[in-house]
């Protein structure tokens, strides 16, 4: 018997918190699908935004050359949003 994986849209909690260098956003989707990470600082401001059509499964997707500071990212596929908080420091 094969087992089936079912993923579901999750943005996953940031495993090192604070961070050091490139943040590594994780994230799973059901299936490809068109999504949106956007990327805020504590005054609401976008700082990043990648927006595009992502694999279904298990995802990183890379961030570079933040500065120090309190940030939130969140993701939007479909009807699912989700949002983290995270700590960038040098």
């Amino acid at each position: 018997n094969a087992t089936m994986i079912v993923y579901t849209p999750t943005l996953l909690p940031f495993s090192e918190n604070p961070i050091r260098g490139d943040v590594l956003v994780r994230y799973s989707l059901a299936e490809a699908a068109e999504a949106d990470f956007s990327v805020f600082d504590l005054s609401g401001r976008v700082v990043s935004c990648e927006s595009g059509y992502f694999p279904a499964g298990y995802n990183t997707l890379v961030l570079e050359e933040l500065a120090a500071g309190i940030y939130f990212c969140r993701m939007t596929t479909g009807d699912f949003t989700s949002s983290r908080r995270f700590v960038v420091i040098e």
